[in-house]
């Protein structure tokens, strides 16, 4: 389902399904990042929700609380946002130990002509999510852009992602469907 005007990053609380037919393969990620045969398979057949809280702290900075669930019967992992570009470490079953950091960004500032590609007016106005996680263990870094994308002409919430372990690259982009 399209995602109204007035849900925007800055205002993204809600309820979000991925939607595995506008989305690119995400299983070829799941392969680079270490994530066993099982949980791709758990991940790639279920379905993923996400249950986004966003909410301005007494710093007046942003957060972005997401529980995703729903893998296919499995417990869901916890993403934890802020939008500091303050580095933190985040330890969990499936991706192990990780280093992120988020920040507020115009697209155009973005390096990665991946990253830079798709998005339409609507995101060259407005700000951006630029997400990047580095594996502690594994060797994978990742840059995600999150906006909002004009997708098969509806509005969609969507990810942009590019992961990059050794000399292996892939680009993706996760399209999501806005239920309330």
């Amino acid at each position: 389902m399209a995602a109204p005007p007035q849900i925007t990053l800055k205002n993204l609380s809600g309820q979000y399904i991925m939607n595995k037919t506008l989305s690119d393969d995400i299983d070829p990620v799941l392969v680079l990042q270490g994530v066993g045969w099982f949980y791709r398979r758990a991940i790639t057949s279920g379905t993923v929700t996400l249950y986004v809280k966003e909410y301005i702290d007494e710093h007046q900075i942003y957060h972005i609380d997401i529980d995703q669930t729903g893998i296919a019967g499995l417990k869901g992992t916890t993403e934890l946002r802020t939008l500091d570009w303050q580095e933190r470490e985040h330890t969990d079953y499936i991706f192990g130990t990780v280093r992120g950091k988020c920040r507020w960004i115009k697209v155009a500032d973005m390096e990665d002509e991946f990253l830079k590609r798709g998005w339409g007016r609507e995101m060259a106005e407005n700000d951006a999510l630029h997400n990047h996680i580095e594996s502690v263990g594994n060797g994978w870094v990742v840059d995600q852009l999150w906006g909002f994308e004009d997708v098969k002409g509806e509005r969609r919430y969507v990810r942009h992602l590019v992961i990059v372990k050794g000399d292996k690259r892939i680009e993706r982009r996760l399209v999501y469907d806005w239920q309330k």
